[in-house]
C-alpha cells in the first residue's frame, strides 16, 4: 500500500471589520478552519460563556469540525 503525505498548514487571516488576526488552519483537502476560541478572543468575547450559547443556534449546526 502506498503512503501519501498529508500536509496541514497554518497561516494568519485578518478579520474584515475587526482588523484582527486569527489563525487559519488549511487542511490537505482544501478546507480551511478558524479555531472558534481564537475567533472569540480577538474581539474580547469569552469563549467559555459564548460557545455553549451558540451550540443552540442554527449557526452552530453548520460549523465544521476538523477530521482529527
Amino acid at each position: 500500500m502506498e503512503e501519501t503525505e498529508q500536509v496541514i498548514q497554518q497561516t494568519i487571516l485578518v478579520l474584515p471589520y475587526f482588523d484582527e488576526e486569527v489563525p487559519l488552519v488549511c487542511l490537505f483537502d482544501g478546507l480551511h478552519y478558524i479555531p472558534v476560541i481564537a475567533l472569540c478572543e480577538r474581539p474580547g468575547l469569552r469563549a467559555d460563556t459564548h460557545i455553549p450559547r451558540w451550540r443552540h443556534l442554527m449557526l452552530w449546526r453548520h460549523t465544521r469540525k476538523p477530521p482529527w
